[in-house]
């Protein structure tokens, strides 16, 4: 046949990728052509979404491979076109899926340690909590968050590493830059001072310039200061367009250098005066609002009832420098549990100015024992503007053991009118440690009565995280279902072959007609660990018919550290 050529050449390929040590790779990867139809030669590059719109440019066959004429297999031009543009579209779509689902596992990879570090933060901070029985404290966190109990501004701590070599003054910016890892600050300051003094042209000015006065700043003597804000005076004036070496901005340093001298009386110099001016109203001493903090963490342990009073106070700041600070507070007045705490913490949901700190009041809400915090979280998913605040207020309900928390957030989940964003986040909640088998026979009951695609694959993500009896079953009834939509068949293929049997998989390759399903197959036979799947694979390269699915087949049996793949790409070689 001609498009055994094509086969012959991909097998090759692949047979050399099994015999060449992993290292060594192909200067010119050779590029199978698809054997169902001559490749047409479009003028322009292909958009990778391609508009049908635009009229179809005739196909130029490749000489000697197919012929000259597309005629020979039955198709005019236009056909040929249009099944290329619908390849290229599927192939997109495909790609785009597993983009989609690449980003979804990351999200919950990250979701889940931010998860577990709340928890280590909780059991830290001030011990048992004494959550009551209806509380998980796993609480998800659906947006970057810093540490729940310290402040994580920082002034960077480490210079960059050395970058100009043959530079005059590269083995002082080493032996400085060395000198401040370790902690020594005034031979780090002196050795940075150095490079100014004797390499005034280096490279290494700016940098070294900022780390001494950083130095000093970490001294922390009057004196020191005072040298300190004279260097990142005279770097400002010498070097206006230029930032430090660490890619920090010199002006969070001075002004804060400037903050410390003013503390300590020195307010009138000219040059403090001039760097507090410029910095205005809106400064913000980061580390000095980590202190606070962790003073206020220390004080919990010491006088419950004083930390308690003062976190009160805390909390009726609204200015941006004390999120931190207010999110502390949130945890301490959440320890008492009590009427007032409730209201607290429900005022703080629904009013403080900081998105992250109303996110922290929403979890330590869920908390709160019993049910007395549901008509609380309730109202904040129906009547927030911060879809944060919601979404954190639908995980809780999800997560929530009461069976009314728990019919709330079903509830979100089975309306085809709610937010898209609240429907998934609450099917999040769902996993083997704190869902049933109920839960699951739930969501696979409600799975028909679902419009939105993502939110059905979400459905499909969280029935395949609970798991249990029948969930292989129901999944491949659903990727047999012809009346679903391809991608969702797709995607219970792609979970239920994590697990399925070989034989069952292979069976389903070959009752199923749809070529991206079986391609679903494959994939999954590719990453399979058992023997049996190199079976099927060359099954498959040798006897289908499908010239697109068989490639699939040989670059899969490639990555197979199998002899029985290198002897069939030997036979389909030599046969």
């Amino acid at each position: 046949m001609t498009i055994r050529p094509t086969l012959v050449a991909l097998a090759s390929v692949a047979l050399a990728t099994t015999t060449v040590p992993a290292q060594v790779t192909p200067t010119r990867p050779v590029k199978p052509v698809p054997a169902t139809a001559p490749t047409p030669t479009v003028a322009p590059t292909p958009s990778p979404n391609p508009e049908p719109a635009q009229a179809p440019v005739a196909p130029q066959p490749r000489s000697g491979q197919f012929g000259t004429s597309p005629a020979r297999f039955g198709f005019d031009q236009f056909e040929v076109q249009q099944r290329a543009l619908e390849r290229a579209q599927e192939a997109q779509e495909r790609m785009g899926e597993r983009v989609q689902e690449a980003q979804q596992r990351a999200e919950e990879r990250a979701r889940n340690s931010e998860q577990r570090a709340w928890e280590v933060q909780a059991r830290t901070f001030g011990g048992q909590l004494g959550f009551g029985a209806g509380f998980s404290p796993k609480i998800a966190t659906l947006a970057p968050v810093a540490s729940t109990f310290t402040y994580s501004y920082a002034l960077p701590s480490t210079p960059r590493e050395p970058w100009v070599q043959g530079d005059p003054a590269d083995s002082l910016y080493r032996a400085a830059r060395s000198q401040l890892d370790r902690g020594d600050y005034r031979k780090a300051a002196a050795g940075f001072k150095e490079i100014p003094q004797r390499f005034q042209y280096s490279a290494y000015v700016v940098d070294a310039m900022y780390w001494q006065a950083y130095s000093l700043y970490r001294i922390g003597s009057t004196p020191d200061l005072q040298e300190a804000l004279g260097v990142l005076d005279a770097l400002k004036q010498k070097y206006p367009s230029s930032r430090s070496g660490s890619r920090q901005d010199v002006t969070q340093l001075t002004t804060r250098v400037a903050g410390v001298l003013s503390s300590r009386g020195l307010g009138g110099q000219d040059v403090v005066k001039r760097v507090l001016a410029e910095a205005g109203s809106n400064t913000c001493d980061g580390e000095e609002q980590s202190v606070k903090a962790q003073a206020l963490s220390a004080l919990m342990e010491t006088d419950a009832e004083g930390a308690a009073a003062l976190a009160q106070k805390m909390l009726g700041k609204k200015d941006e420098c004390s999120v931190q600070l207010r999110r502390n507070a949130v945890m301490v007045v959440a320890r008492k549990r009590d009427a007032g705490t409730l209201a607290t913490l429900t005022a703080v949901a629904k009013s403080d100015p900081s998105s992250e700190v109303r996110q922290t009041a929403v979890r330590y809400l869920a908390s709160m024992p019993g049910d007395d915090a549901l008509p609380a979280l309730e109202d904040l998913l129906k009547m927030s503007d911060d879809q944060n605040v919601q979404r954190e207020a639908v995980s809780a309900l999800a997560r929530h053991t009461s069976p009314r928390a728990r019919q709330a957030a079903r509830a979100i989940i089975e309306r085809n009118d709610a937010n898209e964003s609240l429907r998934l986040s609450a099917l999040r909640s769902f996993d083997r440690e704190r869902s049933s088998t109920e839960d699951a026979a739930w969501l696979r009951s409600i799975y028909p009565k679902v419009d939105n695609t993502r939110v059905k694959a979400a459905i499909i993500e969280s029935i395949t995280r609970i798991g249990g009896d029948g969930m292989d079953s129901w999944l491949l009834a659903l990727a047999k279902n012809e009346n679903e939509s391809v991608e969702a068949r797709s995607s219970a293929v792609r979970r239920a072959a994590q697990t399925m049997d070989i034989a069952s998989l292979g069976k389903f390759y070959d009752a199923v007609a749809v070529q991206r399903l079986r391609s679903s197959v494959i994939d999954a036979l590719s990453s399979r660990r058992e023997p049996e799947t190199v079976d099927k694979l060359v099954d498959i390269a040798k006897n289908g018919t499908d010239p697109q699915l068989r490639r699939e087949a040989i670059s899969a049996l490639a990555r197979k550290d199998d002899p029985r793949a290198k002897k069939a790409l030997l036979d389909l070689i030599d046969r």
